[in-house]
C-alpha cells in the first residue's frame, strides 16, 4: 500500500501525531506526504516564499517523500476556470506520481478534499486531530468536512468526546479512536540541560507546545503575577497573528514569564525533562476547540516522570491519579505549589507513557486500515 498523506503542516516543523505516524509506517510502505496546493492568501506566508518556484520538488526524509508544491500550483477561488484548471492539473500529477499502486489517500483537513478528488485510491482515511468546526476559518471548508465525514472509508478521531461528537452528527457507527502516543524512546534517553534553562534561576513551570487561542495566557499571566518566585516557560511557535496584541506585550514584561520560541523535537525533549513541573494550561470557557483534543504533550510530560498540571479537559481525566487537575485560578495556584514539593521522578508516569507509545498506534492503525 501506498499512503499518500495531506496535512496542513510543513514536516519540518513542530511534529505532531502526522509525522509520528508516518515516519514509522514509511518503514514498511512507501509514503508521500505534503501540504498540497497553495492557495491565493498563501502567498505571503513563509511557506510560499520557501516553495519551488517552476517544479514540484521531492525529497525524502525520515522515512517519508516529502512533496514541495510549486508556486505555479496557487488555488485562486475567485477565478472559477483557473482554479478548477489548476486543480485538475495537479490531480493529474498525483495520478502519474503515483502510477499503478494501490494508494490510501490520508487527509488530515478538509481543504485537501477537492484537490484530490480525482486521485485513483483504493482507501480514503479522513484523521479528525481537532475539531475542526471550532477553528478560525472552518467556514470555507464546511462543506467538504461534511462531505468526508460520508465519503471517507475510515474516519479517525484523535479524542473520545470528539468521536462521540461525529458519531452524533453523522449517525455513523463506525467513527474510530486513535490517541495520540509518545515517541517513548527518545523521552526516556536523558538530555543535557538546554543553555536557556541554566540561566533561569528557581522552581520552573513549562509549557511546550504551539501558543495559540487554546492556550489560557490570561491565566498564566494571572499565576506569574500571584507566583512571582515561580518561572513559567513557554517552548514553541507564539502565534501573535491570532493572539491579542496588549495581552502579549504584558506577557513579554512579565520577568518571570520566558517566551524561548519554537525547538526542534529533540531539542525540546530537554526542555521538558529539565523542568520542574510540566504545565497543559488550556481554556476551558468553551471559546475554543480546546474541550475536544487529545494533548500530544500529555504521554511526552508523563514519559519524563516529572509532575503535571493540567486543565480540567476530559482526556485527561483518565489520568488523573498521575496527572494534577486544575480549573480556576485558586486551584492552579494550589496544584503548582503541591507539585512543586512532590518527588522529581515518579516511575508509574513512565510505565503508562510506554503503553501509549506511537509504535502502538501505527499497529492500531494498521488494524483499522486492515493492513496487519
Amino acid at each position: 500500500m501506498r499512503f499518500l498523506v495531506f496535512a496542513p503542516n510543513d514536516w519540518e516543523e513542530q511534529w505532531m501525531n502526522r509525522q509520528q505516524l508516518f515516519s514509522r509506517i514509511g518503514r514498511k510502505n512507501t509514503v508521500t506526504y505534503s501540504t498540497g496546493l497553495f492557495f491565493s492568501w498563501d502567498t505571503k506566508t513563509q511557506g510560499y516564499r520557501k516553495a519551488p518556484n517552476f517544479f514540484n520538488v521531492l525529497k525524502h526524509r525520515d522515512n517519508v517523500d516529502i512533496l514541495f508544491v510549486s508556486k505555479i500550483f496557487c488555488r485562486v477561488p475567485k477565478l472559477r476556470y483557473l482554479d478548477g484548471l489548476i486543480v485538475k492539473l495537479f490531480g493529474l500529477y498525483i495520478n502519474k506520481l503515483m502510477g499503478n499502486e494501490k494508494v490510501c489517500l490520508y487527509l488530515f483537513h478538509p481543504k485537501f478534499y477537492q484537490q484530490t478528488s480525482s486521485v485513483k485510491k483504493q482507501l480514503l482515511v479522513y484523521h479528525l486531530y481537532d475539531d475542526l468546526s471550532l477553528q478560525r476559518g472552518y467556514e470555507l471548508y464546511r462543506e467538504d468536512d461534511e462531505t468526508l465525514l460520508i465519503e471517507a472509508d475510515v474516519v479517525l478521531c484523535s479524542s473520545k468526546l470528539l468521536q462521540q461528537k461525529i458519531i452524533e452528527k453523522t449517525g455513523r457507527k463506525d467513527i474510530l479512536f486513535l490517541p495520540n502516543g509518545v515517541d517513548s524512546a527518545a523521552f526516556s534517553k536523558p538530555r543535557q540541560v538546554p543553555a536557556e534553562l541554566k540561566e533561569i534561576t528557581g522552581p520552573k513551570v513549562t509549557y511546550t507546545g504551539s501558543i495559540n487561542e487554546k492556550v489560557d495566557l490570561e491565566l498564566l499571566l494571572s499565576l506569574s503575577l500571584e507566583l512571582k518566585s515561580v518561572n513559567f516557560i513557554l517552548v514553541g511557535n507564539l502565534k501573535g497573528n491570532v493572539l491579542p496584541e496588549k495581552l502579549i506585550t504584558e506577557i513579554k514584561r512579565r520577568p518571570n514569564i520566558f517566551l524561548l520560541g519554537f525547538k526542534e523535537k529533540t531539542e525540546m525533549i530537554g526542555y521538558v525533562q529539565h523542568s520542574d513541573v510540566n504545565i497543559m494550561i488550556y481554556k476551558t470557557d468553551g471559546s475554543t476547540w480546546s474541550k475536544y483534543i487529545y494533548p500530544l504533550k500529555m504521554h511526552e510530560y508523563l514519559s519524563t516522570g516529572k509532575p503535571i498540571i493540567s486543565s480540567d479537559i476530559d482526556a485527561v481525566r483518565e489520568y488523573s491519579a498521575h496527572i494534577h487537575i486544575a480549573s480556576d485560578k485558586k486551584s492552579w495556584i494550589q496544584a503548582i505549589q503541591t507539585a512543586l514539593s512532590e518527588p522529581t521522578f515518579d516511575d508509574n508516569k513512565v510505565k503508562i507513557a510506554k503503553l501509549n507509545d506511537w509504535e502502538h498506534r501505527v499497529d492500531s492503525l494498521y488494524r483499522y486500515l486492515k493492513l496487519d
